[in-house]
């Protein structure tokens, strides 16, 4: 049973079949950069538990009870990744610009 095939695609990730029990979790908004759109290495550890490894800042390593779950998790954890960019570029546009040098 091939779980990329049934578990599709939620917003712009996608389960990237490794092995038959095994996936790469990539987010497709970085089409221009592999090395950005790596989320999270997904293995199936028991019959219905799925281990997943994030990459990046998250919480390291985690078990769901399935790969919707997985990726309402991944999708959560984007989310607060790009709040939290947002809110950063939103306090650097509010410092001041020293004037020229002359």
């Amino acid at each position: 049973m091939s779980h990329a095939a049934t578990a599709g695609e939620l917003h712009q990730l996608v389960l990237v079949p490794l092995l038959p029990d095994a996936w790469r979790l990539c987010d497709r908004t970085f089409e221009n950069s592999r090395a950005d759109d790596l989320v999270a290495y997904v293995e199936l550890v028991d019959d219905d538990d799925y281990e997943v490894i994030w990459v990046g800042s998250g919480p390291g390593v985690q078990t769901f009870g399935g790969l919707e779950d997985v990726l309402r998790a991944a999708f959560e954890l984007l989310s607060a990744r790009a709040q939290a960019d947002d809110s950063r570029r939103v306090r650097l546009s509010l410092l001041p610009t020293p004037p020229p040098l002359s």
